[in-house]
């Protein structure tokens, strides 16, 4: 674990992994994204992104160039 954090810390992104909750809206599922988290990532209202499971425990977000 200690590779890990140091290799995430050199990153920028060391303390951005947050736990939520799943919510519901209308008939579909959501899951917001902190602000620190959008704001590192360069997210805004409107941006778009392609979402796709990777396994049966993983949703990867790829934010589109």
């Amino acid at each position: 674990m200690e590779e890990l954090e140091i290799r995430a810390r050199k990153a920028g992104v060391w303390g951005l992994g947050k736990k939520l909750k799943v919510v519901r809206s209308g008939n579909s599922l959501v899951i917001r994204i902190p602000a620190e988290l959008a704001s590192h990532m360069h997210l805004k209202p409107g941006t778009e992104v392609y979402v796709h499971p990777e396994g049966e425990d993983r949703i990867v977000v790829d934010v589109e160039a």
